[in-house]
């Protein structure tokens, strides 16, 4: 996967734009805008981080409706959820690949200079 990212010149890794928008666009092919938000939403907001604590589904749902809220309002003034959902979770996807790698390099104590 060393093709799927790079270096800034502040030592920022990003994505190969080329290969995010490839991957983002494969995610708008072959999911429905509703699973592309409901991704999305998921990555944001995991279920599972409010635990089995009193007041803890309440406090999800809450935050849920908030953000669902404010991307109702992103998209009255344009915003394409769609394409911002496909992004990102095209992202989260390539960064979840070089994981290993990156673990990988640090076990050994390599700098991105090597």
């Amino acid at each position: 996967m060393g093709d799927a990212y790079g270096w800034t010149d502040n030592g920022r890794q990003v994505f190969d734009p080329l290969r995010l928008e490839n991957a983002a666009s494969e995610l708008r092919q072959n999911l429905k805008p509703a699973e592309l938000r409901a991704q999305l939403l998921d990555g944001l907001i995991p279920r599972e981080a409010f635990g089995d604590i009193p007041g803890g589904a309440d406090a999800y749902h809450r935050l849920l409706g908030s953000v669902q809220g404010m991307i109702s309002e992103l998209e009255k003034v344009g915003l394409d959820l769609t394409d911002l959902a496909s992004r990102t979770v095209a992202a989260a996807q390539l960064a979840h690949e070089v994981d290993p790698a990156t673990q990988a390099a640090a076990r050994r104590g390599h700098s991105r200079a090597e």
